[in-house]
């Protein structure tokens, strides 16, 4: 993952790859290379990231999306988070001790260091 968060500083304009969609959808509108993009699919494979990652205020947190559900107007996200700042975020103890079922919003669980699991719920 570590060196996915490098190819994703390097990027500063590419927001989100997942499968074989992009955005932008043009990745080559921004200088990305269809060989890069390659790249990023073959390391979120190897990673396991079944659902690619989402930075769009790369100065603040890039989710990597392991499972999803839903529409982004409607449904839930999960997966591991790298956060550089946490001052923004709400950090619980252990997101399986979130209500049932979880009330809206975005939590965080710290892993390690910068590095967070989430639980990403919208009604």
């Amino acid at each position: 993952m570590e060196e996915l968060l490098k190819m994703i500083d390097e990027d500063k304009l590419l927001t989100r790859v997942a499968g074989d969609w992009t955005r932008p959808e043009n990745p080559e509108s921004i200088g990305i290379s269809n060989e890069r993009i390659a790249s990023y699919q073959e390391q979120l494979k190897k990673g396991g990231i079944k659902h690619g990652f989402e930075a769009v205020q790369k100065d603040e947190v890039v989710y990597f999306i392991l499972a999803t559900s839903g529409l982004s107007i409607s449904g839930y996200a999960m997966g591991i988070a790298y956060v550089r700042d946490d001052g923004n975020i709400t950090v619980v103890e252990n997101l399986d001790a979130l209500p049932t079922p979880p009330p809206e919003g975005e939590f965080f669980e710290r892993i390690e260091g910068n590095w967070y699991m989430f639980y990403d719920i919208r009604r």
